[in-house]
């Protein structure tokens, strides 16, 4: 188990502890999988200190070039933003550039 998943796990540990719907975090799942998996395959990120603005800009960007990758929507790039979030403030500020 690379750093990142156990960061993951984190993530939704602090979602539980939050209180969040089952249903919201199933979705935040399925959208942190296939992210996770083009970071580590695209990118070889091993842990989320090393995620920078252009991975997030980038998998946005080209989603749909991916095998498997369905389009993208508004409310998974909040889902990961709000991941990325949990770490750092920095990698929210690229939200408005996709609206």
């Amino acid at each position: 188990m690379e750093k990142i998943d156990m960061e993951v796990d984190d993530f939704f540990s602090y979602c539980d502890y939050k209180g969040l719907a089952t249903k919201t975090i199933r979705s935040y799942d399925q959208t942190l999988k296939l992210f996770l998996q083009y970071l580590k395959d695209e990118c070889n990120i091993k842990n989320s200190n090393q995620v920078m603005e252009s991975h997030i800009k980038n998998y946005i960007a080209n989603v749909n070039n991916f095998k498997n990758y369905t389009r993208i929507k508004i409310n998974k790039i909040i889902e990961i933003c709000l991941f990325a979030l949990f770490f750092t403030e920095m990698y929210c500020k690229i939200l408005p550039t996709f609206f």
